[in-house]
């Protein structure tokens, strides 16, 4: 049973998504065409690298070099949105070589290090890299991000990047912290098995760098080595973030967090007076009680701004319905 409740009847964004409108652009299309486009547009959606056209072969390395080319020709470019996802091949391929984009997800990090210091008009990159199992570090990514000086929007999907490591989150984090002027952030890492607390840690001590930030959504569900301490590191970071409007936490599935860890959200969460609305999934962490939950409400109460809630904790055995209708109260 999930615990989900609004404390208005409306709650307005105060964030626009990356992209209004999507521009589709495929690797089909001719150079020319691509730089007509963004000669035209501030804003370049490039879309999609899907499994389908790489199993036809269409995304070889040199239509990506060609494509990453012309993007990179583009210095008046705004927002950009590359789709790179992998993962539907992986669920119909057993040999993890046969995968379309297994290769290829290194390779397109590192042609866009090369072209990103043009990008000095960008303000908000989204970036789909999701099932490319040959990343194990970001650190060409890291490079790239630490040119794009007018950067104010990230969001990165690396879901289901199982080789992805520690070193990876701290790559990241050595970039981010350099950007006090971002305003939002959306990382997701679900189902990478090899993330353990200490990147989480190297996450959290550049986060709370970012005193401007008004939207923070990690996602590490099914991250199944992270563990109390992990959490506690990572929720330190919010201390300073003042500014915090939107915060979307997810740990599902980790199930080494127990009440003690929820305690530690808690008292960091006391800090947030901008809150607005919050999201907090811990689904199937077993070793979550009442207790817990109880502890997490206390630290929500003094958000007197807050507006939505939502709260997750289906498949957690030892929450009881009652508990959680008492919260509902309680924050209402």
């Amino acid at each position: 049973m999930g615990l989900s409740f609004s404390t208005s009847k409306k709650s307005n964004s105060t964030l626009e998504p990356i992209t209004k409108k999507k521009t589709l652009i495929t690797s089909k299309e001719s150079p020319k065409i691509l730089r007509r486009h963004l000669a035209k547009k501030k804003e370049a959606n490039i879309w999609k690298f899907s499994d389908q056209e790489a199993r036809k072969d269409k995304i070889r390395e040199e239509t990506l070099r060609r494509l990453v080319e012309v993007i990179g020709s583009s210095k008046k470019m705004e927002k950009l949105d590359i789709d790179y996802t992998m993962w539907t091949g992986v669920m119909r391929r057993k040999s993890k070589s046969q995968i379309p984009g297994y290769y290829k997800g290194p390779l397109m990090l590192d042609l866009m290090r090369e072209k990103m210091k043009r990008w000095r008009s960008l303000k908000a990159l989204k970036l789909n890299l999701q099932g490319c199992l040959r990343i194990t570090n970001l650190k060409h990514l890291s490079e790239g991000l630490k040119k794009l000086t007018s950067l104010r929007s990230l969001s990165l999907d690396l879901s289901r990047c199982e080789y992805l490591t520690d070193e990876g989150l701290a790559d990241l984090g050595a970039a981010i912290r350099r950007f006090p002027s971002l305003r939002s952030i959306r990382l997701k890492f679900s189902w990478c098995s090899k993330p353990t607390d200490k990147g989480l840690e190297k996450l959290g001590n550049a986060i709370k760098r970012l005193v401007c930030l008004e939207e923070l959504s990690l996602d590490f569900s099914a991250c199944i080595k992270i563990t109390n301490r992990g959490l506690e590191r990572l929720s330190e970071g919010l201390k300073r973030l003042v500014s915090l409007k939107v915060l979307e936490f997810s740990f599902g599935w980790c199930e080494e967090i127990d009440d003690e860890g929820l305690r530690n959200l808690s008292e960091n969460l006391k800090n947030l007076v901008s809150l607005e609305k919050i999201y907090l999934g811990f689904e199937v962490c077993k070793n979550l009680t009442d207790g817990g939950l109880k502890s997490l409400a206390e630290g929500m109460k003094r958000s007197s701004l807050l507006k939505t809630i939502k709260l997750l904790f289906d498949g957690c055995e030892n929450i009881s319905d009652q508990e959680k209708k008492n919260i509902k109260k309680e924050l209402l």
